[in-house]
């Protein structure tokens, strides 16, 4: 009888260690937007395919524990600057949640499909990079083109 016992205490505590193991992994993912709002990374979106496609590099601003996800479904990133007349975003459209594990490695890069109805990135790359002075955009040989 006491054998069992100690087989239902170890079961018991292996449980637990697992279950606490996959809460703190779901705390410490975060939404890409939110990691970039919070300077925790820069992102590059670079225009491919004639506006279809998207390359999206994340690059980890310093914690090397980090783990993020770009959700399923439509995700916006606002270009809009301060100076802008016009509001400018890139949507991306992904069928499943895209996890980017930035633990150990200082960038992830995967391409995603470019669904925006009026304006999309064509070629060239912009570069959003949250500092203390607000959001840091940086364009370079970005072409824009209507949505095919």
């Amino acid at each position: 009888m006491r054998n069992r016992w100690n087989v239902c205490i170890v079961l018991l505590m292996c449980f637990l260690v697992s279950t606490i193991g996959l809460s703190q992994t779901t705390q410490t993912r975060q939404a890409v937007n939110d990691a970039l709002k919070g300077g925790k990374v820069s992102i590059t979106l670079e225009g491919l395919e004639h506006g279809k496609a998207l390359s999206l590099t994340v690059t980890n601003l310093g914690d090397s524990s980090l783990a993020l996800v770009l959700p399923k479904g439509d995700s916006d990133f606002d270009l809009t600057t301060p100076t802008a007349l016009t509001r400018t975003t890139i949507t991306v459209s992904v069928d499943h949640e895209v996890a980017i594990d930035l633990q150990g490695k200082k960038t992830f890069q995967t391409t995603v499909p470019q669904i925006g109805r009026r304006m999309r990135l064509m070629e060239g790359k912009v570069t959003l990079k949250q500092t203390p002075d607000g959001l840091q955009i940086q364009f370079e040989n970005a072409m824009w083109g209507p949505a095919p």
